[in-house]
Order: structure tokens, then sequence, then C-alpha cells
């Protein structure tokens, strides 16, 4: 599911330290979004 994200633009929060990409449907992962969170510099997955 992460390589797929490698082309598309994430929506960010107003501060910059949100990221949320839409994910397709995938009969195998559930979610709809992935949403990461930098703290310290560090991009981190929240979900």
């Amino acid at each position: 599911m992460l390589k797929s994200l490698k082309d598309k633009k994430p929506k960010l929060s107003e501060d910059g330290n949100t990221a949320t990409f839409d994910l397709p449907e995938n009969p195998v992962f559930s979610k709809k979004a992935i949403v990461f969170t930098k703290i310290e510099g560090r991009w981190f997955i929240n979900n």
C-alpha cells in the first residue's frame, strides 16, 4: 500500500505537520486514508 503513494500528493494540514493520503479501495487493506505526522523533523504513520 505504501508503494502506491509514491507519486501521489497528500492533503497537508495548515501547519504542515500532518499529511493525509486518500487510498483506493482495496479488499485486503480496509482503511480509506493513511495519515502521517511530522515530529521533530521525521514522519510517522498515525494509523
